[in-house]
């Protein structure tokens, strides 16, 4: 059977015209409303009647109600207040419905206005929706109330949705900027990495070439033609066996040569003994022999 269309005068207080009782809890968006999460519509009209009804109406249907009378008072209340949603007339004394509808969109682009208009023709709908950013246009008188709660429902929803979608783009600029941060990061660590490893690379390097040069005996070294120290490059004159050591990897264990024996022990008792343990009677011949 066929949809009857029901208007506000034909509705019982605390009643629908499908015999469901109208509770104050209803569904927008798929979620629940509660009394902690009711939306707030704001409905302005110059008429009181349609004031007081819609009012009834909504406020049965679950929702809060806030009203104006006309569009300077609309905008005093949508800006004192956290408004969902407006319910306009078209046709207001000062301000029409059409500015309003511009001027609240401009305070808040994610609110959506339902016009209400007794001049219900293709113009006036175009320029309300098109021009000003209006989400739907109902005819007035209302002859449906089910047509006026689904328009209700659905401006609610697409709010809904405009807000999550917001806090979307939202969270996803801000994990766009954490990661374009890590990046950098991570992009400056790699940097200092590289120029870490080639520091580390060049001294290397010049640590080879300096221990190279250290251990290598180069050039000309002058030593004293006497005592035979040799001058190093701070112009100190010290032993030869110091300076080869430091320049070189080379290591001294002292003794003495038979030449040098005989020289300062040749004249001893025991140095015929002693050069005859080390066997050293025939070399200490040839070396006094060679330096005569």
């Amino acid at each position: 059977m066929p949809s009857e269309r029901v208007g506000i005068g034909d509705i019982e207080p605390g009643t629908r015209h499908d015999n469901q009782t109208i509770h104050p809890f209803s569904r927008i968006g798929g979620k629940t409303l509660t009394k902690k999460h009711k939306p707030t519509i704001l409905i302005v009209d110059d008429e009181e009647g349609v004031l007081a009804t819609l009012t009834a109406f909504l406020t049965r249907e679950g929702f809060d109600v806030v009203t104006a009378s006309d569009g300077p008072s609309a905008i005093d209340r949508f800006s004192s207040c956290s408004v969902d949603l407006v319910i306009t007339d078209v046709r207001m004394p000062i301000m029409d419905g059409l500015e309003l509808t511009r001027r609240i969109k401009e305070m808040d682009g994610e609110v959506e206005v339902i016009i209400l208009t007794a001049y219900a023709s293709m113009e006036n709908a175009i320029s309300a929706m098109r021009e000003n950013g209006a989400f739907e246009y109902l005819p007035k008188p209302i002859g449906d109330l089910n047509a006026l709660v689904n328009t209700v429902e659905k401006a609610l929803t697409l709010r809904t949705l405009k807000r999550e979608n917001k806090n979307l783009l939202r969270n996803l600029r801000s994990k766009k900027t954490e990661l374009e941060n890590a990046n950098a990061n991570l992009l400056k660590e790699i940097e200092n990495r590289k120029k870490a490893e080639k520091d580390r690379e060049r001294l290397i390097v010049e640590l080879k070439k300096a221990l190279e040069e250290i251990k290598t005996l180069r050039g000309i070294v002058p030593i004293c033609s006497e005592c035979k120290k040799i001058r190093d490059d701070r112009g100190n004159w010290v032993r030869m066996e110091s300076y080869i050591e430091k320049h070189s990897e080379a290591s001294f264990s002292h003794g003495m040569c038979p030449t040098c024996f005989k020289k300062n022990f040749g004249d001893e008792e025991w140095y015929a003994d002693v050069l005859k343990d080390m066997g050293w009677e025939k070399k200490c011949g040839e070396d006094s022999e060679q330096n005569e």
